[in-house]
């Protein structure tokens, strides 16, 4: 059942290719380039998806929870390899990112209607959340009917903090990544800076950020850079944040590379980073 699953998405992408007229890329194919996001209304009930067009070819726009969503008037940078599986948003499905560029583009405007050939995916916690979740939702905007102000409350309650870090402690590892430039990590990076800097204490540890910035090589050879001064605005911000959390601002150590590392075309959104060492001292 599992490969007649992936055989069908597979077919399904290589219909919406073969649609544009275009030859579908070979999976671990690599690609990065600048284009408008289309916006694809996928009927009631459910979020519009996006989508781009490069060379002829529909490739989906998908990023990992938080990292940024596309948005009209504003061109992307996608920089990803394809991949096997069913279309996203009725194109390639792609591993990778895309960073949505802060300018504005006027021309980027446009919304493809439903046309029932591009499922939608029902999001919120009505539709998408747990059994006890959607049940406690659903509760909850009943109560809202008799007393209005019960409709501030949160719709999924904050779970319980985790436990206290105990020893023994050793050392720890993260990286975080960061859209072109742009200084903003996403919500479940920075829950994990969070528990890192619980650690850290615990720990009595000494924290070294090592923050990098980059260029990236576009398939059709141009270089896009970013702006002078990323490196240190990402770690300066990240530092904050952390000391914020409660780490003590003596326990870190910054480290700037403000050279661009110059990318070659594979996953060069990787040089966009931060990487975190956490070295207890207990």
């Amino acid at each position: 059942m599992r490969d007649l699953v992936l055989v069908t998405g597979l077919a399904a992408a290589v219909f919406a290719v073969a649609a544009s007229g275009e030859a579908a890329p070979a999976p671990g194919t690599h690609v990065s380039f600048q284009a408008c996001p289309i916006a694809q209304d996928t009927g009631p009930r459910t979020d519009l998806c996006f989508f781009t067009e490069y060379q002829g070819i529909r490739y989906g726009l998908s990023n990992p929870t938080d990292w940024g969503l596309a948005q009209l008037r504003h061109r992307v940078l996608v920089e990803g390899r394809v991949i096997e599986g069913a279309p996203v948003c009725g194109g390639v499905p792609l591993a990778g990112r895309y960073s949505v560029l802060a300018e504005l583009d006027d021309s980027c405007n446009k919304v493809v209607p439903e046309d029932g050939k591009v499922p939608g995916v029902a999001t919120g916690v009505f539709d998408r959340g747990t059994p006890e979740q959607r049940a406690a939702a659903i509760a909850l905007a009943k109560r809202a009917i008799e007393d209005p102000a019960v409709s501030l409350l949160p719709a999924i309650p904050e779970p319980a903090p985790p436990p206290a870090p105990l020893p023994p402690f050793g050392p720890r590892q993260f990286i975080v990544y960061y859209p072109f430039d742009s200084d903003r990590g996403s919500g479940p990076d920075m829950n994990e800076i969070w528990q890192l800097v619980r650690y850290a204490v615990a720990a009595d540890a000494r924290v070294i950020l090592t923050s990098y910035q980059g260029s990236s090589l576009l398939s059709d050879g141009s270089r896009m850079v970013e702006r002078p001064g990323m490196a240190r605005q990402r770690v300066g911000k990240l530092r904050d944040i952390m000391t914020g959390l409660g780490l003590p601002a003596g326990a870190v150590e910054l480290i700037c590379q403000d050279q661009a590392i110059e990318g070659d075309g594979v996953d060069d959104w990787q040089n966009r980073r931060i990487e975190v060492s956490v070295v207890p001292r207990r």
